[in-house]
């Protein structure tokens, strides 16, 4: 396929998306009821990650340069905030 048209670069906002789609944040895993017993819960992302590390960053290039993108840290959250938002 040969496009007739010219190109032009995505938008920030089509960047964001993409990277979100990526890499992404889904939820909060909580695991049946492991999460009111105070044990580890895991947040889901969009793509998996080698034995379920969920360090996964993503490097992307436009005409700007080299990009890191990081998911936020959501580790500040507390189990019972958890419970809150997932639900």
């Amino acid at each position: 396929y040969s496009s007739q048209e010219e190109p032009y670069p995505l938008s920030e906002l089509e960047t964001a998306l993409l990277c979100f789609a990526t890499i992404g944040t889904t939820g909060v895993t909580t695991e049946e009821i492991r999460h009111l017993m105070g044990h580890l819960t895991v947040v889901g992302r969009t793509a998996g990650s080698p034995c379920a590390s969920l360090t996964m960053h993503l490097f992307f290039t436009d005409d700007h340069g080299v990009f890191l993108y990081r998911n936020p840290d959501l580790r500040e959250v507390v189990p019972e905030k958890r419970v809150r938002i997932s639900s």
